[in-house]
């Protein structure tokens, strides 16, 4: 059971409070939106409803940036400010920088968009009233958790912890329960309702989030839903979660839906992309398998990739496997890892999560695994022979990465 501090659950009450204001503001004022005229009929709305989103986002960035020290001190690590957020300077603009006015008008252009297309004029404006009440509600969210990192930066050692909002995407899912730090961004989807809420690294166990628990609060038909059907379904035969969720990532998609998602959009194949580098986590077991085909050029990006081709969940279960063939099918394809369902995320090689790796001890780790290919005969680097100057090559970075400990001096 996902549970939060007295500070944060008052912060979530009144964030939601605002976002049914915002839903009222944006309804009244885009009911004013005639399709006789949109751009003057806009033009007489915008003024009042830019006002109005401008109050609310002051509110919103209040908010953010008040809640920071009750949630610091439940934790009993409350830290003095070095200074205070202005909450009016985040009304100046739309969060992502243009004019609020900018931003505001784009319903309206994509109206007129989809009335181009075709589509009948009262279902354009309805799908316009929509977008706008998207918009306003992402505006919300992104203004009251700017100003909460602002205020986060101004308190020493003070980072934060990803919480889930349930119900919660599976997106939001993989990313949430850990500590960030001050200036790490904050990714979000549109609507995205997460929250991080404050704390210091050696205090952060005390607020990280099982997304495995997460997972299994719902219902088989919210899991399905959320998570995909295969996706669940691997999930619920022993798969590691975040696997599942990126190999998403990697898919193709015949299409991008009017909301902007591949929401809807059939798949061009049932493999992924994800994971297929020499450094991906599919890519680096597969340099270490005797029947590894190795790596290929890539159409799609820069790096090679692995010529056997990663399914997905949804590949492996429309193969209508027995059971046991179906869960080799999973480890084979690197959903099923061997450190089991870690919530922390694991990774076939080694036994260290590659998330808590400084980057000289990603070196090591590739000269060390490029090392014991070589002594077992294997070229580390793709496909091809072995040859001497491949083999030199990585003896030399072996060296370099061993006795240096991964670092790189500079004077």
């Amino acid at each position: 059971m996902i549970t939060y501090s007295a500070a944060a659950t008052e912060h979530d009450r009144q964030m939601r409070l605002l976002a049914l204001k915002a839903l009222r503001v944006t309804r009244n004022a885009w009911r004013n939106i005639s399709l006789v005229d949109l751009d003057r009929s806009w033009a007489e709305t915008a003024p009042e409803l830019t006002r109005s989103v401008q109050t609310l986002m002051t509110a919103a960035a209040t908010e953010g940036a008040t809640f920071g020290a009750m949630a610091l001190a439940e934790q009993g690590a409350y830290v003095l400010p070095q200074g205070f957020v202005n909450p009016r300077a985040f009304a100046l603009s739309a969060p992502d920088g243009r004019p609020l006015e900018s931003l505001l008008y784009s319903p309206v252009t994509k109206t007129k968009n989809l009335i181009g297309a075709g589509m009948v004029p009262q279902q354009a404006l309805a799908m316009g009233g929509k977008d706008l009440d998207r918009i306003t509600r992402t505006v919300l969210s992104d203004t009251g958790r700017g100003a909460a990192s602002v205020d986060r930066a101004s308190r020493a050692g003070v980072g934060y912890i990803r919480m889930l909002n349930p119900p919660s995407c599976s997106r939001c899912a993989v990313l949430a329960g850990r500590f960030y730090r001050w200036n790490a961004g904050f990714l979000r989807h549109p609507r995205c309702d997460c929250r991080g809420i404050p704390a210091q690294e050696s205090h952060a166990d005390d607020l990280r989030v099982d997304p495995y628990e997460y997972f299994n609060s719902l219902s088989p038909e919210e899991q399905d839903k959320h998570f995909t059907k295969a996706g669940a379904q691997a999930i619920r035969d022993g798969s590691d979660l975040f696997q599942v969720v990126n190999s998403r990532r990697g898919m193709s998609y015949a299409g991008i839906s009017q909301d902007g998602t591949r929401r809807g959009q059939s798949l061009l194949s049932l493999n992924t992309d994800e994971g297929t580098t020499k450094r991906g986590d599919f890519g680096s077991s597969e340099r270490l398998r005797a029947d590894s085909e190795g790596f290929e050029p890539s159409s799609r990006s820069k790096y090679q990739r692995t010529v056997q081709k990663r399914l997905t969940p949804e590949g492996i279960y429309a193969q209508n496997l027995p059971r046991e063939q179906t869960l080799e099918q999973l480890r084979r394809f690197g959903y099923i890892q061997p450190g089991g369902q870690n919530p922390n995320g694991v990774i076939a090689n080694p036994s260290r999560p590659v998330s808590t790796m400084s980057e000289a001890q990603k070196r090591v780790q590739r000269a060390t695994l490029a090392w014991d290919a070589v002594q077992e005969g294997r070229n580390p680097f793709g496909k091809g022979p072995l040859t001497p100057q491949i083999r030199a090559q990585a003896e030399t970075n072996y060296r370099r990465w061993i006795g240096s400990a991964g670092e790189i001096f500079t004077r």
